[in-house]
């Protein structure tokens, strides 16, 4: 039952994160590719408009919990490590690929998601085995 609970939360907050991922990818092509932004400001702005868009969706639909000040503290925090990794990882492919800024944003997306679901589960979405 528990590993059954677990792929469903996983599934929801994949589903989140598609819908969320989307969203940060349009903006990241039209600011990056369209409107030749900088890299970096964009990649910030963007996501933390998204970690905003995410915790409403996962705290209601994925964790079926209300949002509340405390949570949301969690989650930013939460976010605020993968936002960290995700930029230490950015300036690494960019070290290393010559690739465009949009695709190098696309090389960062699931390392980070992988870490946000796990730090989210164990700090913020806390469930009591039954």
């Amino acid at each position: 039952m528990r590993l059954r609970s677990f792929i469903t939360q996983f599934s929801k907050f994949g589903l989140v994160g598609v819908f969320t991922t989307s969203f940060g990818i349009v903006c990241y092509y039209i600011l990056l590719d369209r409107m030749v932004l900088p890299l970096y400001p964009v990649y910030v702005c963007v996501f933390l408009v998204g970690v905003l868009i995410s915790y409403l969706l996962n705290s209601r639909y994925t964790f079926k919990k209300k949002a509340n000040l405390k949570d949301s503290l969690g989650y930013y925090a939460s976010y605020i490590v993968g936002l960290i990794v995700g930029l230490i990882l950015l300036y690494v492919f960019d070290s290393i690929f010559d690739y465009s800024d949009f695709i190098l944003t696309l090389l960062v997306i699931p390392p980070r998601f992988l870490l946000t679901f796990f730090l989210l589960k164990s700090i913020v979405f806390v469930t009591n085995p039954k």
